[in-house]
């Protein structure tokens, strides 16, 4: 907030190099925010205001690193006794020199009382010239916040940094802008209530209004997934031939236009999560170990993902006719018996993983002549929740990815999203009766049910869903915290 504006204002200052470009996009969700690894690219400072549903809640300026320090604190002390507002007096007074253009810069939005948040980078040992930059900016009165933005992580010069700040700012956090959540930013927004007490009702707002943004993005997901289940489950490629001599081309080519399709859908479906999610220019690196790599029809991901056996048997049991009055894994290629409308077993092989040939071939003769061949759709009750799982293996990389990061390091993925990411999906690990309840969504999209009961088991099914996405959305620690 500044003495101008009722809207939350923060000027992001610091050294060339130390990650305050990267501290704003992953603040404001700004992938557009320039960040480049040569000192001084930022010369110019830019306000970035973050707006929810047409409304600026909160805004953060980025700025040119400090160039002379020495200078300006020189210059502060001499004229210290003399004003209230040592920025605004200095750059009345030194604001012509060319020399001093990108202090001017930096200086300029600290007259109107915005907030400061001095950002430092950790992984290096406190200079002289950062202490300067610090007594300057407890000199302009201003809050103030430092940051400590670990580029490696160094606990012994966290350490000296923790003791140099305290004397200088009102509240300390370390804050990898690289790695940072969605819970980490709300931790950080939670802290800056503290730097001034005249500030926590309009804080509040900025933070409730990002808490009622989240909430509102994990709803229009759970829809997306809704929407994926439905189009995957009834998918289907259709074509006549008159010249039976085809017809096992005919049938290949229907497999692969049925696979390109799904491969259509799913895309669209990572799409737009996100586009959710603000990630509008940078590619979402996934970590190489992931099974989102394979393909939708690759053995190994029906063995990473979707249910067990066990767990097959009994949601069969509750989608029973909507995939067929019988579910014969047989027929799709995926055999290991003949599932029943009471969830009996017949026999079992390890071929039930495989992912080949996932929809049954029908073949139909016409009055007109010739066949009608048809691939899908799908009767395969584990495939609705191995499409599941790989979208929520993709939104919890998506919801979890810092808008400051391009590119992955060997440190930038989670232990958690590690695991789930080799190790198994989602689904498996839900209670039985939120399979069921997914299972009673499926089994009434499958069956063409009254447009009530679809509508019903949707709303079920996507409430349950929306827990599951709270869950994962928030299952990264805040590994920010503060360091006072």
């Amino acid at each position: 907030m500044t003495t101008s504006s009722p809207i939350p204002t923060y000027t992001v200052v610091g050294h060339p190099n130390e990650g305050k470009s990267s501290v704003v996009a992953t603040l404001t969700e700004d992938d557009t925010v320039r960040i480049s690894p040569i000192p001084g690219e930022t010369t110019l400072s830019r306000e970035y205001p973050v707006q929810i549903d047409g409304r600026t809640v909160i805004q953060f300026v980025d700025t040119p690193g400090f160039q002379y320090p020495r200078r300006i604190l020189e210059w502060f002390r001499e004229e210290g006794s003399n004003t209230s507002n040592l920025a605004e007096a200095f750059i009345a007074s030194q604001g012509t020199d060319p020399d001093l253009s990108h202090d001017v810069q930096l200086l300029t939005p600290l007259t109107h009382g915005c907030g400061i948040i001095y950002v430092i980078d950790g992984s290096r040992p406190i200079s002289s010239t950062d202490r300067i930059e610090m007594e300057i900016l407890r000199l302009t009165g201003n809050p103030r916040m430092a940051i400590i933005n670990p580029k490696e992580f160094q606990e012994n010069y966290i350490s000296q940094w923790k003791s140099a700040c305290a004397k200088a700012f009102n509240s300390i956090r370390i804050f990898d802008a690289h790695q940072a959540t969605y819970s980490e930013r709300i931790a950080l927004l939670e802290s800056l209530k503290g730097i001034n007490q005249d500030w926590e009702a309009a804080l509040a707002s900025a933070i409730e209004a990002f808490e009622s943004d989240w909430a509102s993005r994990i709803h229009q997901v759970s829809g997306i997934l809704c929407e994926l289940i439905r189009s995957g489950i009834t998918q289907a490629e259709s074509k006549s031939i008159f010249n039976l001599s085809e017809e096992e081309s005919a049938k290949e080519k229907l497999q692969k236009k049925y696979e390109n399709a799904l491969h259509s859908v799913e895309k669209e479906c990572h799409q737009s999560i996100r586009k959710l999610f603000k990630h509008n220019i940078f590619n979402i690196d996934i970590p190489p170990q992931s099974v989102l790599h394979d393909e939708l029809f690759t053995e190994r991901t029906w063995q990473v993902l979707g249910l067990s056996k066990k767990q097959i048997v009994s949601t069969a049991a509750v989608i029973g006719g909507g995939l067929g009055v019988k579910i014969d894994l047989a027929l799709a290629g995926l055999s290991f018996g003949v599932f029943t409308l009471s969830g009996a077993i017949a026999g079992a092989t390890t071929a039930w993983l495989r992912g080949e040939k996932l929809a049954r071939t029908t073949i139909k003769k016409q009055k007109i002549g010739g066949i009608k061949i048809t691939v899908g759709p799908n009767t395969n009750p584990q495939f609705p929740f191995i499409l599941i799982d790989r979208a929520m293996l993709y939104f919890q990389h998506v919801s979890n990815w810092a808008h400051a990061r391009s590119k992955p390091t060997s440190s930038t993925t989670s232990t958690a999203l590690q695991l789930a990411s080799v190790e198994s999906g989602f689904t498996s690990h839900w209670s039985k009766q939120q399979r069921d309840t997914c299972a009673q969504y499926i089994k009434s999209v499958a069956a063409d049910a009254p447009y009530e009961k679809q509508a019903e088991t949707e709303r079920e099914c996507r409430k349950m869903l929306e827990e599951m996405l709270f869950e994962i959305s928030k299952s990264n620690e805040p590994t920010s915290k503060a360091a006072n």
